[in-house]
């Protein structure tokens, strides 16, 4: 047990602060679309109808093409266009007017985003986001197995501490621990899922199983790639192949001989941005490839799903109030648990970090 102890207390501390952004920054951008939606008034339109000339006019702006176009909905009636590098735009759906541009981290939301994401440190810090994801699962899981045969010394009712002794804060960090353990298990298991999403979706795959390929696969096309796309042909052939879907983002071609990706949420599917893809040619409007998400298996459902209940979009308030509660436990444990971590430190009195659990 004290070997459990000692491992639990020092993963907290090698994670505290990491954890203690992360749980901010997430807690934030749970509200990211209320926020957007207020500092941009004028893109609050009641009616929008996806104009192929609007398409046009975007992807032949700023002089570059963009990489990913992210459509309309309903609450917002903005494009929003990533380009290569980092830059993004929000673009009027109307007309194809750009309203607002920005490089990561200039705005509000894409600074929260880039810290929760990748904490300002590009793919080095996504990794240590990831990795901290597993660590907060194993202080779940070890925590509420030093908690079980302590529970009576430590009843859950102790959610909030009575004083800010070292016994008291512990207490108050076990309660926690135990009344949100399941959800700080998922949200580690959740986040670190996302971002080494090649092994977490290969291994939910191979135990749950899987049915064709998850991303589209279909090789170049010769002549291809063209200033002059058929946007017409290529939205006709997305509500012909998907009727009951909702077109999530255009991905133009960047190369000579690609085609036009197409990604769409299918009626049945969880995920806000989906993951049903269209690949079509884009003067003719052929469809080349078709990839249905709700028939893709067990095992990419599940790893579809991850994202959306992660980030609190599934389109029920309940889901967001119980992740803004579960990160207020987590800023609070990560505060507590660092804090009795250093006093104790401090005292360099030998098994004295031992007595509150006996």
């Amino acid at each position: 047990m004290k070997t459990l102890i000692a491992l639990h207390r020092w993963t907290g501390a090698a994670v505290a602060v990491i954890l203690l952004i992360a749980s901010v920054s997430g807690g934030l951008l749970l509200w990211s679309d209320e926020y957007q939606q207020w500092q941009l008034p004028q893109a609050q339109l009641p009616e929008f109808e996806v104009r192929p000339s609007t398409i046009a006019a975007i992807v032949g702006a700023e002089g570059r093409r963009p990489t990913a176009i992210g459509m309309p909905q309903t609450g917002s009636t903005v494009y929003h266009v990533y380009y290569p590098g980092g830059p993004q735009a929000l673009f009027d759906a109307h007309f194809g007017e750009r309203i607002q541009q920005w490089e990561p981290g200039d705005t509000l939301v894409s600074f929260l985003f880039e810290v929760h994401v990748r904490l300002f440190s590009g793919e080095t810090g996504h990794t240590i986001v990831g990795v901290t994801g597993i660590l907060l699962c194993v202080m779940a899981l070890t925590g509420i197995w030093i908690w079980w045969p302590r529970r009576k010394r430590m009843p859950v009712r102790n959610l909030l501490p009575k004083r800010t002794s070292n016994l008291s804060l512990i207490k108050a960090h076990a309660a926690n621990g135990v009344v949100w353990g399941t959800f700080a298990l998922f949200l580690g298991f959740s986040g670190a899922a996302i971002v080494f999403h090649g092994p977490a979706q290969g291994a939910l795959n191979a135990l749950l199983g899987e049915s064709g390929p998850t991303r589209p696969t279909v090789t170049p096309v010769l002549n291809a790639y063209s200033e002059n796309i058929h946007w017409d042909s290529v939205l006709t052939a997305s509500s012909l192949a998907f009727p009951d879907g909702e077109l999530r983002f255009i991905f133009p071609p960047q190369n000579a001989g690609e085609p036009v990706t197409l990604r769409i949420r299918g009626g049945s599917e969880l995920h806000p941005n989906g993951r049903s893809y269209l690949v079509v040619h884009p003067q003719t409007g052929e469809v080349l490839e078709t990839i249905d998400a709700s028939t893709t298996g067990l095992g990419p459902t599940v790893f579809n799903a991850l994202y959306p209940l992660h980030s609190g979009k599934t389109g029920w308030p309940g889901h967001r109030l119980i992740l803004v509660l579960a990160a207020v436990a987590l800023i609070y444990m990560s505060v507590s648990g660092l804090w009795v971590f250093l006093r104790r430190r401090r005292k360099r009195k030998p098994g004295h970090l031992l007595q509150p659990f006996g």
